[in-house]
């Protein structure tokens, strides 16, 4: 259905059930109420009489052909693809990080493994930490996994 309006719209809505139409017209500061009469009562849909050159002009093969060449079209995408579109700048600025992201040292209960095929435990001790300055202390435990893993 399609009508036309004296006055220049500002903003329309339509109902969740799509029976109601809701316009503000510019400078109008009124809200005009629109029901589709079609639902409620009975009514004779008359065609309207379009000249032969108007349908002429508006017929294309292509649909697409219609848009300019600085337009977009999403008619042929999902919902899911373009219901943001509009909010697009504010969901970048929220998508960046607040902080550079830090590369993290490599965390010390990792055991570090020598990569091949069969990955191997590398049990000598780096020099950045001699073992003369550890902290922990060996136990009987620990001195037989390092004689396991040794042979």
């Amino acid at each position: 259905d399609a009508f036309k309006t004296k006055k220049m719209v500002s903003s329309l809505s339509v109902s969740y059930k799509r029976d109601m139409l809701a316009i503000s017209y510019e400078n109008d500061p009124s809200i005009h109420l629109f029901f589709n009469k079609t639902l409620y009562h009975d009514s004779i849909l008359l065609p309207i009489d379009v000249g032969q050159e108007t349908l002429k002009k508006q017929t294309s093969d292509d649909p697409l052909s219609s848009l300019s060449s600085n337009l977009v079209t999403l008619s042929l995408l999902p919902p899911s693809r373009w219901r943001h579109l509009d909010k697009i700048d504010l969901i970048k600025e929220r998508s960046k990080p607040k902080q550079a992201i830090k590369k993290l040292e490599s965390a010390p209960f990792f055991i570090p493994t020598i990569p091949g095929i069969n990955p191997v435990f590398d049990i000598a001790m780096p020099e950045a930490y001699p073992e003369a300055a550890s902290k922990i202390r060996k136990t009987d435990s620990t001195i037989m996994l390092v004689k396991v893993l040794e042979n």
